[in-house]
């Protein structure tokens, strides 16, 4: 095992709260024990170990998924060709639990955090039931009567139907009531991307507006974390968050996801979630970029393109 270089905690994201890490980044170590063992190293000189055995508790468990996870790079011909035929850019990252094993595409694009955009909606539900903002599916948002940017948020809506149309107004007045203070609170304890909420004036908007960011690993991260309920909420909350983002369920396997659309200096498409099928899991994770000043548009391309790699994949028929 080679000496740990002085640059090695900044390469691997020890230092910071949150951490991006594969097996790509540690593919010379040829053991897992050793990977395990190097990241463990890199751990102790880098934390304060006697006193934050919670964070070291949340980083190793990172180490579990990515540092033990196989990484298989797609062939260029491959996925590449599927986003092609759908005349899209981006990249595609998917865990097979099972396996432990990531199918990536594009890896430099799936490490980078841009903004988390709509599939905020998951923590934001999920904040706002811990806290009994919402109660369950039945909660009614309240149309004010004045013309949203998009026709179908103009009316009354429960929570499952505003996640469903991806409600914007909707999720802004839940994060009103939510609070800057104890939005933060949430984004540390969920350990959610960079956690950035920038001027607390943003409350409404800061999923939106670049000032949170989160990677294509860390939304997979998140994602694992919500289907196996291993996160700082109630089961019950858990599964109502769950039960509103399933979006196709037939004899074979269940699809649960969410889109997201940021639009900065160019379009940016999320489409996430998971896979069920056959006693197994496989979590994904595709984002896309175009030079499209329009909102929304794209939106089903990103769900087909999604698909057919799945289908490529043989994770869906």
């Amino acid at each position: 095992m080679p000496p740990i270089s002085p640059n090695a905690t900044a390469k691997y994201g020890i230092n910071s709260s949150t951490i991006e890490i594969s097996a790509y980044h540690i593919k010379n170590y040829k053991s897992k024990f050793a990977k395990y063992c190097y990241l463990c190293s890199l751990l102790v000189l880098s934390t304060k170990w006697h006193k934050n055995m919670k964070k070291i508790i949340a980083i190793l468990s990172l180490i579990v998924l990515f540092g033990f996870a196989d990484i298989v790079s797609a062939k260029p011909g491959a996925i590449d060709s599927i986003f092609r035929v759908h005349q899209l850019r981006g990249s595609f990252l998917m865990l097979d639990y099972s396996a432990n094993k990531f199918t990536v595409y594009n890896d430099a694009r799936c490490k980078r955090r841009i903004s988390p955009a709509s599939t905020f909606k998951l923590p934001n539900t999920l904040i706002a039931l811990e806290l009994g903002i919402i109660k369950d599916t039945n909660y009614l948002f309240k149309w004010d009567g004045n013309p949203r940017r998009m026709d179908i948020w103009n009316k009354d809506m429960n929570l499952a139907e505003a996640m469903r149309v991806s409600c914007v107004p909707c999720y802004q007045e839940i994060a009103t009531q939510i609070g800057s203070e104890r939005m933060q609170q949430w984004l540390d304890k969920f350990n959610y991307g960079n956690k950035c909420m920038g001027d607390s004036s943003h409350i409404d908007k800061f999923w939106l507006n670049d000032s949170l960011k989160i990677s294509q690993y860390e939304q997979i991260y998140f994602l694992k974390k919500i289907y196996f309920s291993n996160i700082s909420a109630k089961k019950k909350n858990i599964d109502i968050l769950k039960s509103i983002i399933i979006k196709e369920r037939n004899d074979k396997y269940t699809i649960s996801g969410k889109t997201g659309t940021s639009i900065q200096k160019k379009l940016t498409g999320w489409y996430i979630g998971y896979v069920e099928k056959a006693g197994k899991v496989y979590f994904f994770a595709l984002s896309i970029e175009a030079n499209i000043p329009k909102e929304g548009l794209l939106t089903q391309e990103r769900i087909d393109l999604t698909y057919d790699i799945l289908r490529h994949l043989k994770v869906i028929d």
